[in-house]
């Protein structure tokens, strides 16, 4: 044992080597000014009380080679000005609901000759065995729905070539993303609530090569057909009331994130959040341009980009991070949506790119921060980094537990039976995939 905890010690020991080389490095120290002249430290010095929902979902995934099959269990917990978490049925109006709602997820790749180029093509299928749920009032919505995504991708010209197959993963991925977000917005909507929280990022998104660049679609397109609201619906609706916690970031945002607030952890405060500091942003927007000649253009550009993200660019959209900790030790990350960024590269008429600072961003965004930390953070939880009470819960609450793998293999197993049963190359070639596949992934002792 003490070989291997030398030899783990020596490892890390490495690593802090390289971690502060990597720190003297002059676009590391670029990263690290920018990062303390954007955000201002505040302590979180009262809350209120509001109904705040949370919302997560567990997903089981299955690689079939020419498509993505996942179940997914979306949920979501309401917290009441109480404290006190509630089911999603419990509320008044949507007793009629599910309290896990399930969907099985299908993305295929199909190939086709485009101008003696061979192509590949994508075709999304939702389903939902639920009679009544938040998103589908029945499965024949679900089919409609996968025909208006499938379309929309049609339209948006969302292929790939030959050598690189395999964004149907990523599509699928970024679909069941788009699948969690409109269950937030409907829940939202629907319970009349102060504000959703997702649990994770709310930085989703797909940026392909496409064959049209005419036609003004993203994912808030989809949202609209998954919640069956306009778009300017769903905009708003994000806008106002979405916000997204990660429990856990890369680790340069929690070494940039806990310098930032060591000051005020040293004087005794451990509850603290971030805002865009206003006072500070015109002079982080001389450092950045001093920068362009130090460097260029595009590396201040990246720079920046780490403090916001155009996640649906044909809408506009953006999202913009803020560091959080409740217990002076463990940094948490709080998204919100923005039609703008804070400070971002833009062209003036025909001339070059300039840095531009959106004064009236900042006072927009800096009011939905401080709101939505004020409420979302009126309850904690004891368990490490003091996250909001119910994050923790509803994610609890939709994991998919191994004796639940085990059933959905097995259903798996009987609807190949059903569908294939004619076929004995086929079915040898399903039971092959879903049995074999899954005993390699999970172990053979599942």
């Amino acid at each position: 044992m003490s070989s291997l905890i030398d030899n783990l010690g020596d490892l890390l020991n490495k690593i802090s080597s390289q971690i502060s080389e990597v720190s003297e490095d002059p676009v590391t120290e670029l990263i690290r000014i920018t990062f303390k002249n954007y955000y201002k430290v505040k302590t979180l010095e009262r809350v209120v009380g509001s109904e705040i929902g949370f919302v997560d979902a567990g997903i089981y995934p299955l690689d079939l080679s020419v498509a993505t099959l996942m179940y997914i269990q979306l949920g979501g917990l309401i917290r009441g000005r109480s404290g006190n978490l509630k089911l999603v049925n419990s509320i008044s109006g949507l007793e009629r609901l599910p309290p896990i709602e399930r969907i099985i997820l299908s993305v295929t790749k199909r190939r086709k000759m485009i101008n003696g180029t061979m192509r590949y093509f994508f075709e999304v299928e939702i389903r939902s065995p639920e009679k009544n749920s938040l998103l589908f009032e029945s499965p024949d919505d679900a089919r409609r729905v996968s025909k208006k995504i499938t379309e929309m991708l049609g339209a948006l010209g969302l292929t790939v070539d030959l050598r690189k197959p395999r964004l149907y993963r990523k599509l699928s991925k970024y679909i069941e993303g788009l699948v969690e977000l409109a269950y937030g917005i409907k829940l939202l909507k629907e319970a009349k609530l102060d504000k959703v929280v997702i649990d994770g990022t709310l930085v989703r998104w797909l940026r392909p090569k496409r064959l049209r660049k005419d036609y003004k679609v993203d994912g808030i397109n989809i949202l609209s057909a998954l919640t069956d609201l306009k778009e300017d619906e769903v905009i708003r609706e994000c806008l106002e009331g979405i916000y997204g916690i990660s429990k856990t970031t890369a680790f340069p945002t929690v070494s940039r994130a806990m310098n930032l607030f060591s000051e005020t952890i040293d004087y005794g405060k451990h509850e603290l959040y971030t805002i865009v500091d206003d006072g500070r942003i015109n002079y982080l927007k001389m450092k950045l341009e001093e920068a362009e000649d130090k460097f260029s253009k595009e590396i201040v550009e990246n720079v920046i980009k780490r403090f916001g993200s155009k996640v649906f660019p044909q809408n506009n959209i953006w999202v913009l991070r803020f560091p959080i900790t409740m217990d002076g030790n463990h940094v948490m990350v709080l998204d919100v949506y923005s039609e703008k960024p804070v400070i971002h590269y833009a062209r003036e008429g025909r001339g070059e790119r300039i840095l531009k600072i959106y004064p009236e961003i900042i006072a927009k965004v800096n009011s939905k921060v401080e709101e939505g930390v004020l409420k979302i953070f009126y309850m904690k939880s004891p368990l490490m980094g003091r996250p909001p009470m119910g994050l923790m819960e509803v994610d609890e609450h939709v994991r998919i537990s191994g004796e639940l793998r085990k059933r959905i293999m097995s259903y798996l197993q009987i609807a190949a039976l059903k569908y294939a049963g004619k076929d004995p190359s086929m079915l040898k070639t399903l039971f092959q995939i879903i049995s074999g596949s899954m005993r390699l992934r999970y172990g053979y002792g599942e």
